[in-house]
């Protein structure tokens, strides 16, 4: 029988979701400066994540979810785009 290893922490999944996200940029090959590119992309990522999320939890925990990250985004990020890196 396969032993599971502990769950990871709030701040570990952080690290890996910002490292599946990269991972996820650079396999769709994208130019990093073309901005609309990159929204598509995310946002296909976002939705396909927020379907799973319902799948999980049903439509309205999933829904709940994702205007509380909309806020959070209005609330707290900055209302200019930020300057552009390399996500390698």
């Amino acid at each position: 029988m396969k032993t599971l290893s502990k769950q990871a922490t709030p701040i570990e999944a952080e690290e890996i979701a910002i490292k599946a996200v990269t991972d996820y940029l650079n396999a769709c090959k994208i130019e990093t400066t073309d901005r609309v590119m990159i929204g598509n992309f995310l946002m296909k990522l976002t939705s396909v994540t927020a379907v799973v999320m319902a799948k999980n939890e049903g439509s309205a925990v999933a829904a709940e979810r994702l205007v509380k990250t909309a806020a959070f985004i209005l609330n707290k990020m900055p209302k200019e785009p930020a300057s552009l890196t390399a996500i390698h």
